[in-house]
C-alpha cells in the first residue's frame, strides 16, 4: 500500500520507515494489530522572514526633492540648496531609506562645497 509523503508528495510504501525521495520521517501506530498502519507527520510551516522584503515607500518626493537641491547647489546659490539638500538627506536617513539618505546628505555637503568655490571663482 501506497502513501504521500507529507514533505514531498511523492508515494512512500507503507512499510518504509522513512520517505526514499526526500528523507523525511513515517511513523507507525500500532492501532490494528492485524496490519500496521502509518501515520504521516502533517507538514512543517514554511520558514517565514522577519526583514522586510522591500525598502519603505512614500519618500519618492523628498528623495528627489533631495537630489535636485544637492545638484542645483552646484550651480545656484550653494550655501541655500545645500542646506536644503542636507536637511532633505537627513529626513530621508529618519524615513529609513539609509541608501538614498546618505547618498543625498554626501552628494549635499559636497555639491554645496564645490559651488561656493566655484561661484568665488577659485577654479579661474
Amino acid at each position: 500500500m501506497l502513501v504521500k509523503c507529507p514533505e514531498c508528495g511523492n508515494s512512500v510504501s507503507t512499510l518504509a520507515a522513512s520517505c526514499p525521495h526526500c528523507g523525511a520521517p513515517l511513523s507507525v501506530t500500532e492501532s490494528d494489530t492485524s496490519a500496521p498502519k502509518y501515520h504521516v507527520p502533517p507538514p512543517r510551516p514554511a520558514a517565514t522572514s522577519a526583514v522586510p522584503l522591500q525598502p519603505p515607500t512614500g519618500n519618492k518626493g523628498i528623495i528627489a526633492a533631495g537630489y535636485i537641491c544637492a545638484f542645483i547647489s552646484l550651480l545656484l546659490f550653494p550655501p541655500g540648496f545645500g542646506i536644503a539638500g542636507l536637511a532633505l538627506g537627513i529626513i530621508v536617513l529618519t524615513k529609513g531609506n539609509t541608501g538614498h539618505g546618505i547618498a543625498i546628505t554626501v552628494l549635499s555637503v559636497t555639491c554645496g562645497f564645490f559651488g561656493v568655490l566655484w561661484g568665488s571663482g577659485a577654479f579661474s
